[in-house]
C-alpha cells in the first residue's frame, strides 16, 4: 500500500494546493489523478467553508483503489444539497458522489474524516456509505 499525507492551513488558496498535491502524488503512483484531485479538492473546500479549521489530506493506493480522506477539527457533517440551476455553490457532495465508488464520514474525538474511494482507471459511479473505512 502506498500513502501520502499533508497538512493545509485554513485558507481558500489551499484548495488549489490540495489539487496540485494530489495530482503530484497520483503521478508518482502512475495513476490518473484528475478525478482524485477533483474529489479531494471538493472535500477540502468543504473543510475550509464549513469546518473553518486547518485540515490534513491523506491519500492511499491499495491495488486498484485510491482513497482520499480529509480530516478537519469540526464535527459538522457534510450534507447533500439540491442547488438551483444558477446557484454558485452546493454541488461539492454531488460531485464526490458522482466520481466516487463510495464515500462517508468517520467521526473522531477531535473532528471528522470525510473520505472517498475511487477505482483507478475505470469509470465509476457510487453511493453514500455512512460507515467508516479505515484510512491507514
Amino acid at each position: 500500500m502506498r500513502e501520502a499525507h499533508r497538512f493545509f492551513e485554513y485558507r481558500i488558496e489551499a484548495v488549489g494546493e490540495v489539487r496540485r498535491f494530489v495530482r503530484g502524488v497520483a503521478r508518482s503512483w502512475a495513476v490518473d489523478g484528475d478525478d482524485l484531485a477533483l474529489v479531494t479538492g471538493e472535500l477540502s473546500a468543504n473543510a475550509i467553508q464549513h469546518a473553518r479549521t486547518p485540515f490534513v489530506v491523506h491519500l492511499s493506493l491499495d491495488q486498484r483503489v485510491t482513497r482520499a480522506g480529509v480530516f478537519d477539527q469540526s464535527d459538522l457533517l457534510p450534507r447533500r444539497r439540491s442547488p438551483k440551476l444558477f446557484e454558485a455553490g452546493g454541488r461539492g457532495i454531488l460531485i464526490v458522489e458522482a466520481l466516487s465508488r463510495r464515500w462517508g464520514v468517520h467521526l473522531m474525538p477531535t473532528g471528522k474524516i470525510v473520505w472517498a474511494e475511487l477505482t483507478t482507471g475505470k469509470a465509476r459511479r457510487g453511493a453514500v456509505d455512512a460507515g467508516p473505512v479505515p484510512l491507514p
